[in-house]
């Protein structure tokens, strides 16, 4: 539909007979000749590492003032881009942002240049086909536009970060694997803790996706046959041909330093509490702390593991089952236990429901 009002009607009648075909020609002022590509949004939210107040572009206050989902891009001093997804109108999960929180985000997180853009249920974020994000309506929406990345060259796969292969059947194994654009030659290695190569391979590849063994045949495992505990690291150098070079490296860490975490399912709490036992078990001396967290990932409950050092061998902790100060809490929680060993940090999560156990009538 073309529109003239005023003057412009009579030009637009003139040059655009009603059931005429037309070609229209959009033309910016100023002329942008370098410009091949281009993508709409706003408003602008900072500008030369300041947030923009007032960007005097067509917004109403209800699209910028209330916290709702947002969606921005913005870049770095050094030029590097990123992407900002901030999910809202979830309470007790996330309630937004408004558009000048998003600006001071983004200024955060280092931006020196950035826009928004649509908001609400619009906002939605993916890789590798993987939703991302907690879209506001539950869904994804259908959108008639997006920014889209693509990578062209070679990629490592996100590895399980912290892999604990004690039996348990949390995070036992890991799986490795790299994805290439297009035909390339590649050289893949995987490095054990101490700097040695466990496995090295180069040749021609084609485009896909391929593993890379782990445990590695006869690299990875020790004298009794445990996986090497530690920081592995695993590479490739790709050129591919079109004669591009791309490198990328992952880590990952073997540690089975906390395992086999075991919290009762369900417990009915009276108002003085009741016992609930928590039990792990641990491969080495580590500094233990336990806490229990409510739904939205708040703290009710810190401090149970005491004491906190504890040798190697299998552990239990007592949990009254209340909340801070004795309080009495109801719902689905998260019990969680934290090991600070020699090899660094390790966590696992267990879920309880607690309800309040109600005293019998007399």
């Amino acid at each position: 539909m073309l529109v003239g009002a005023g003057a412009a009607a009579a030009a637009l009648a003139a040059e655009a007979p009603s059931g005429a075909s037309v070609r229209v020609r959009l033309d910016l002022v100023p002329d942008w000749p370098n410009i091949v590509s281009a993508v709409g949004g706003g408003p602008e939210l900072v500008r030369a590492g300041k947030p923009v107040v007032g960007a005097n572009e067509w917004f109403t206050p209800i699209q910028l003032v209330p916290r709702a989902p947002r969606t921005a891009v913005g870049q770095l001093a050094n030029g590097r881009v990123i992407l900002a997804a901030v999910d809202g109108r979830q309470p007790g999960y996330s309630t937004g942002l408004t558009n000048a929180e998003l600006a001071r985000t983004m200024i955060r997180l280092g931006a020196v240049r950035a826009m928004a853009f649509d908001s609400g249920g619009s906002t939605t974020v993916a890789a590798d086909g993987q939703l991302l994000n907690r879209p506001s309506d539950g869904r994804e929406r259908p959108i008639g536009s997006a920014l889209v990345f693509e990578y062209a060259g070679a990629y490592l796969t996100p590895p399980v970060p912290q892999v604990s292969p004690n039996g348990d059947g949390v995070a036992d194994t890991q799986s490795l694997s790299y994805r290439l654009a297009r035909d390339s030659a590649v050289g893949v290695t995987l490095t054990r803790p101490d700097g040695s190569v466990a496995f090295s391979a180069t040749g021609d590849r084609a485009a896909g996706t391929h593993p890379i063994p782990f445990p590695a045949a006869g690299g990875s495992t020790g004298a009794e046959g445990a996986l090497v505990e530690g920081r592995w690291t695993v590479r490739i150098d790709a050129t591919d041909d079109l004669a591009r070079q791309t490198s990328m490296t992952r880590t990952f860490v073997v540690d089975d330093t906390l395992g086999f975490l075991h919290v009762p399912k369900l417990r009915a709490v009276p108002a003085g509490g009741r016992q609930i036992p928590i039990t792990f078990r641990l491969a080495r001396a580590a500094r233990v702390a336990v806490s229990v967290l409510d739904e939205a990932g708040r703290v009710v409950r810190p401090g149970l593991a005491v004491p906190a050092a504890r040798d190697a061998g299998d552990q239990r902790v007592a949990w009254d089952g209340l909340g801070r100060n004795g309080g009495r809490i109801a719902g689905r929680f998260t019990v969680r236990v934290v090991a600070s060993s020699a090899l660094g940090r390790s966590e696992l999560d267990a879920a309880i429901v607690i309800r309040k156990a109600v005293a019998p009538r007399r």
